[in-house]
């Protein structure tokens, strides 16, 4: 089992341990296969993160250079002194665990960032083309600096 956020859920993912509320409700069902919807409504609740099954999602590899990558990068360093002390060694796998979860989310909300960056010039570009062809007699832009010849 591992915990994501919820940024990095997708349908099909089955739940490992139920979602509660605060008060210990429970919200899904240990067992519950994700869906768009379920996916969108846990986002849109503010919960941020989930136990799934297996291990769907590589939080080391979606790190990049964040500054969380870097502060759970950074453990091994803080606690090298307490190797000895089980109590220091859970704390140090808490902290990495927390800033490895940190850095996947802000990850990908980089990379959804990106795409939607990239998609929204792509859609003004297809858009400027279409008024293009539309528009009879109308020459191709010129490259700057051409002078239009």
């Amino acid at each position: 089992m591992q915990r994501i956020p919820v940024k990095l859920a997708r349908p099909g993912m089955v739940l490992a341990k139920p979602l509660l509320r605060d008060n210990g409700m429970v919200l899904l069902a240990e067992g519950t296969e994700l869906s768009d919807s379920a996916v969108a409504r846990l986002a849109g609740m503010g919960v941020d993160s989930i136990v799934v099954q297996g291990h769907p999602v590589d939080l080391e590899g979606l790190a990049g250079g964040t500054s969380h990558a870097a502060r759970a990068a950074r453990m091994d360093h803080l606690f090298r002194r307490h190797g000895d002390d089980p109590w220091m060694m859970q704390l140090k796998k808490v902290f990495k665990g927390y800033f490895t979860m940190k850095a996947a989310a802000q990850a990908e909300a980089e990379r959804a960032e990106r795409e939607a960056r990239e998609a929204a010039a792509r859609a003004e570009r297809e858009a400027r083309d279409a008024a293009l062809r539309e528009t009879p007699g109308a020459a191709p832009a010129s490259a700057p600096g051409t002078g239009g010849r």
